[in-house]
C-alpha cells in the first residue's frame, strides 16, 4: 500500500458537481400540474386571527362542539324504542382488587446481589384446592340415580336398550 501513497488511481472518478447532488431530482406535483392545486392567499387574514390565543380557543370551542353533538346523539339512541339490541359492554369493577405476587416467589435484585426465595430441601408446596359449590340435593334418591345413569351410559350398547 506504501508504494499507491501519492499517486492518482486510474479508478478515480471526477468530482461531482454540488448543485447536481444537491439539487432534488423530480419536480412537485404543483409545478409540474398546476391545475389540480388550489392556491390559498392569507392577505385578508389579520395578526390578531393568527395567534396562538386565537387558535387555542377555536380549537377548545371545536371539541366542545364535537362532545355535545356525540352526547345528543347517545341521548337519541337511548330513548328508541325500537327492537334494536345493542352488544352488552362490561366494565371492570372498581371494588375488585388486583392479586399481587407473593415477593419471596421470585427473585429479587437487590444492589450488585440477587437474592433468591428460601428453599427447604425434603419440604413439598401445599397445593392450593379450588372449593366447589354444590348444591343440596333435595329429592335424594331420584337425583343419585340420574348421576349414576349419566355416568354409566357409555357402557350401555344401543342393542340392548331396544
Amino acid at each position: 500500500m506504501r508504494q499507491f501513497r501519492g499517486r492518482e488511481s486510474i479508478y478515480k472518478r471526477q468530482e461531482a458537481n454540488i448543485k447536481e447532488c444537491v439539487r432534488a431530482k423530480t419536480i412537485p406535483d404543483f409545478i409540474k400540474n398546476p391545475k389540480k392545486w388550489v392556491y390559498y392567499s392569507l392577505s385578508d387574514v389579520t395578526p390578531d386571527q393568527m395567534s396562538d390565543a386565537t387558535n387555542t380557543a377555536t380549537a377548545l370551542a371545536f371539541i366542545k362542539e364535537m362532545e355535545n353533538r356525540e352526547s345528543s346523539m347517545e341521548m337519541e339512541t337511548e330513548f328508541d324504542d325500537t327492537g334494536v339490541f345493542k352488544k352488552p359492554t362490561f366494565q371492570a369493577s372498581k371494588t375488585i382488587k388486583k392479586i399481587e405476587p407473593k415477593p419471596d416467589e421470585k427473585a429479587v435484585f437487590k444492589g450488585n446481589k440477587i437474592i433468591m426465595p428460601e428453599y427447604v430441601v425434603g419440604m413439598t408446596k401445599k397445593k392450593e384446592r379450588k372449593t366447589r359449590t354444590t348444591k343440596k340435593e333435595t329429592e335424594g334418591s331420584s337425583d343419585e340415580t340420574k348421576k349414576v345413569s349419566l355416568k354409566l351410559n357409555h357402557l350401555f350398547d344401543e342393542d340392548e336398550e331396544e
